[in-house]
């Protein structure tokens, strides 16, 4: 099974005077139903992962003043969802209500241990296996050097990283995540990766090509998976009725989530409902 991990970027890079849904902010929730990027990433990924993962969800945020202080990690709603429709409301309670103000700077070492973390934990099941989903507005990271480590240290464990461009910022720092990999990876400070496991997606490339994107974003997780599973001695079960199947499959065709009994419509649903309950 594959457990999926969701983490979403709030600096004041996304716009706007740091409330995170006012209307010059990339997480800005519109009257109308309309998808806002976050959404639309969070709708395909959860479609995806959704039939190959019988664990719920994690979601958190970074990047914002949540409590009074900077958090480089905080739960969106309760930061455990099952779902498309858990990762759409966990997301937009938080924007709509969850006391948050965008700022900076953009870490993603927390994040990216929270991960770990959770997959070294998930490897007591030998044939399970985690994906990071990072969204970011653009390609800022303040703490470069110490992810590229982490990364390194992904590379052991069932873990898979995929970055997701949100919007029009730069991402040119970000080709390294691009690049097709062939010789030996090391990281800053000269470790061996022993196996690629990161890659970044910009969404706006693909706007009105939902399934090019689909196969970008999970091309890469199938190999890896495979090559963890191999390099750890770990095989699936002879008995064909219980083995894993890791090929990707395609997720809905995304105009029932445009229609009226659509997952988004029970977002939006749940967005009127909060608007009333803190009104």
């Amino acid at each position: 099974s594959i457990a999926l991990v969701v983490a979403a970027d709030f600096p004041s890079h996304n716009g706007g005077p740091g409330d995170p849904n006012s209307e010059e902010s990339l997480h800005h929730l519109d009257a109308d139903g309309t998808l806002n990027g976050y959404e639309m990433s969070l709708e395909i990924i959860g479609k995806i992962f959704q039939i190959h993962s019988s664990m719920r969800f994690s979601i958190s945020g970074f990047g914002a003043i949540s409590g009074g202080a900077v958090s480089h990690q905080f739960p969106l709603g309760d930061g455990i969802c099952d779902g498309v429709l858990g990762l759409l409301t966990s997301y937009g309670k938080t924007v709509q209500q969850g006391g948050i103000t965008m700022s900076g700077p953009k870490l993603l070492r927390r994040t990216i241990d929270a991960a770990i973390e959770r997959a070294i934990q998930n490897s007591q099941w030998k044939l399970s296996y985690t994906v990071l989903v990072i969204l970011c507005c653009d390609g800022k990271i303040g703490d470069y050097e110490e992810v590229m480590e982490k990364i390194s240290q992904a590379s052991y464990i069932p873990l898979s990283i995929i970055f997701v461009g949100v919007g029009d910022g730069e991402f040119e720092g970000w080709d390294v995540f691009k690049r097709e990999n062939t010789g030996v990876l090391t990281s800053p400070s000269g470790n061996e990766y022993m196996r690629d496991v990161a890659h970044f997606v910009q969404l706006k490339k693909y706007f009105g090509k939902e399934n090019d994107f689909v196969r970008k974003l999970v091309e890469k997780i199938p190999s890896q998976l495979v090559q963890y599973h191999l390099s750890n001695g770990i095989f699936p079960p002879t008995d064909e009725s219980n083995s894993v199947d890791d090929s990707p499959e395609q997720p809905q065709k995304r105009p029932e989530f445009h229609s009226s009994s659509s997952t988004k419509s029970r977002a939006s649903s749940s967005r009127a409902s909060t608007n009333s309950a803190t009104g």
